[in-house]
């Protein structure tokens, strides 16, 4: 991942924003707003502000983007831990 400068998470705002203005534009899937956005780590909190005050198609798009990142984190933490403990031998 590229480095970014912060200042420019400030644009975050104003581009979730303009997209509770505009919710009937194609923005891409997920388009070049969504990966600007989506490098800041802390982006989800601004996210849900934005939902909060007006959810369209695709904020909540990528709300569920989230979501189905953060369970396939845990599906491959649980699928590591799996392979870890099973290549271990039960000794009595």
């Amino acid at each position: 991942m590229e480095k970014r400068d912060p200042k420019s998470f400030e644009a975050v705002e104003p581009i979730l924003r303009f997209m509770e203005g505009h919710p009937d534009i194609e923005y891409g899937t997920p388009g070049y707003l969504v990966h600007f956005v989506e490098h800041f780590p802390a982006y989800e909190e601004k996210l849900m502000a934005s939902i909060e005050r007006q959810p369209t198609p695709h904020t909540e798009w990528m709300l569920n983007r989230v979501i189905n990142g953060e369970r396939d984190a845990q599906k491959k933490a649980g699928s590591d831990f799996g392979s870890r403990t099973s290549s271990r031998k039960c000794h009595s």
